[in-house]
């Protein structure tokens, strides 16, 4: 044998066995580690593996060439290094994904929950539940969660528990690398409150009755009348979402006066009148009609001429003076 060859035998033994001995130690040393430092350090060896083995392929290559004493050697390495490199890049690559995630699976089954972490989204906007909300929830139905194996938690029945709050309208558990286990809440959003003689609740954005809370009111339209559950979802709903869809009537309307159903009168934040819509068809032409009033109108009789302004009837507007 070549004494070349027997040299380029030595160097990639000596580089496999550097690698070797360095990975088995961090794998020793990797259960003493914090989970995330133990993935760091798994992860640094196999990129030093990685490079180990490109400078083998490399020095292989070479090392085929010089001992054949091949010309052509010359004109094809480029090639040679190229096919060579990327083979070798595309096998550690797939070897890394497998043990990257074998390692995640593993630590992660090992682990015990600690600090939980609440992210309640809107929080700002509404704040019908905070973290003390969640954590008490979670608590009293399904039990505690700190300092238990990861994988013995039930993250579908705790998300069960916690949607099964009327104010939460969705829940997303799952526990971190480090242990920390986190919930993330999105909280119904209302958009109208209805009062009918004892009755009172909110209709959320989706269209649902959401029973009132005793830590939070929140600041939207108010329906008040002789109101059923029918017509607060089916028509009264409807109206208040191309309310909040126009930044004017948004900000202006108020309150909502339900005599009947033909009998619909609006109250806003800004001048002392009513506005009586009749009934709620064609609200979007009735609207388109009160703009323009306002407009116009205001700018030359001022924000209390009148009592009320009527727009039930077509193609006119009727206003009321004090």
């Amino acid at each position: 044998m070549s004494p070349t060859l027997v040299g380029a035998t030595l160097v990639v033994a000596l580089l496999l066995f550097r690698t070797t001995t360095t990975f088995w130690a961090t794998t020793r040393v990797a259960p003493t580690m914090l989970p995330t430092a133990a993935i760091y350090a798994r992860t640094y060896i196999f990129f030093l593996l990685l490079l180990n083995l490109l400078k083998i392929g490399v020095f292989y290559v070479l090392l085929h060439g010089l001992y054949n004493n091949s010309f052509l050697f010359v004109r094809k390495f480029n090639n040679t290094l190229k096919t060579t490199t990327f083979y070798i890049l595309l096998s550690s690559l797939s070897v890394y994904l497998i043990i990257v995630f074998t390692f995640v699976g593993i630590e992660k089954g090992k682990q015990r929950c600690g600090d939980m972490y609440v992210k309640i989204k809107d929080a700002e906007e509404n704040s019908f539940v905070d973290k003390f909300d969640v954590e008490r929830l979670i608590r009293n139905g399904y039990g505690e969660i700190l300092n238990v194996s990861a994988d013995s938690i039930d993250r579908n029945r705790i998300e069960q528990v916690l949607t099964n709050n009327s104010a939460i309208k969705s829940a997303q558990v799952y526990v971190g690398l480090d242990g920390s286990f986190h919930v993330d809440i999105t909280q119904r959003r209302p958009i109208l409150r209805v009062v009918s003689g004892e009755k009172s609740y909110y209709i959320d954005e989706d269209g649902s009755i959401m029973p009132l809370s005793r830590k939070y009111t929140a600041r939207v339209v108010v329906a008040v009348g002789k109101i059923s559950d029918r017509f607060a979802t089916s028509v009264l709903y409807p109206f208040v979402v191309s309310l909040k869809e126009d930044e004017l009537w948004n900000s202006y309307v108020e309150q909502i006066v339900v005599n009947s159903e033909d009998d619909i009168r609006l109250v806003p934040k800004v001048g002392n009148f009513t506005i009586l819509m009749g009934g709620l068809e064609n609200s979007g032409n009735k609207l388109d009609k009160l703009r323009l009033f306002l407009k116009k109108g205001t700018e030359q009789k001022g924000w209390n001429t009148y009592k009320e302004i009527n727009l039930k009837f077509e193609k006119q507007i009727v206003c009321v003076r004090k």
